[in-house]
């Protein structure tokens, strides 16, 4: 298993690739195709994401097929699907990293601070974001991204053992993932 510091490596040489416009050379994606279709696949990271179409995990980190194992949401939101996909990918494939990967301007978080009105289903998924009063849209994203790792920490101990849970926050506008939150 990869030790989490070279995973969250790996993923900022991503985004530097990506930020610099020089993605990876591809190669044969039709023997890597081949090879991954014959064997199960082991991911470096885990990465919970926003369902976001401008957020990409796979692109905003350069990975190839195979690397990342992805679970998208609206608002990178938790329940137990979620809990579950990610499990599977630290038990059984195993994933040495999950990452939480939120991002700026996220609409799902400006949905939660609109409060508008919302038909049940998008209802439930905003009441998992956290809104304190008087917090702008930049905070929430920050805090929900948290939110996220703690219900990810608190749902899945000790099922995700060994595997770290890194925060991590992609910048729509500069195309930067900061790692450091």
């Amino acid at each position: 298993m990869t030790a989490p510091a070279e995973v969250v490596g790996l993923l900022r040489e991503g985004n530097r690739r990506f930020l610099a416009e020089r993605p990876r050379a591809r190669g044969d994606m039709a023997a890597l195709r081949a090879r991954l279709a014959q064997a199960n696949p082991h991911p470096y990271a885990a990465v919970l994401a926003c369902s976001d179409p401008r957020v990409c995990p796979e692109l905003i980190l350069d990975a190839q097929l195979g690397e990342l194992f992805v679970v998208r949401t609206a608002g990178n939101v938790v329940d137990d699907i979620v809990c579950g996909s990610i499990e599977f990918a630290v038990r059984t494939l195993g994933a040495p990293v999950v990452v939480v990967l939120g991002h700026s301007r996220c609409g799902a978080v400006a949905a939660a601070l609109a409060g508008a009105q919302a038909g049940p289903a998008l209802a439930s998924l905003v009441a998992h974001i956290p809104v304190g009063s008087g917090a702008d849209a930049a905070q929430v994203e920050d805090d929900n991204i948290a939110a996220s790792v703690a219900q990810l920490r608190s749902g899945l101990a000790p099922w995700l053992e060994p595997a770290a849970i890194v925060a991590a926050k992609y910048d729509l506008e500069s195309g930067v993932v900061d790692f450091g939150l």
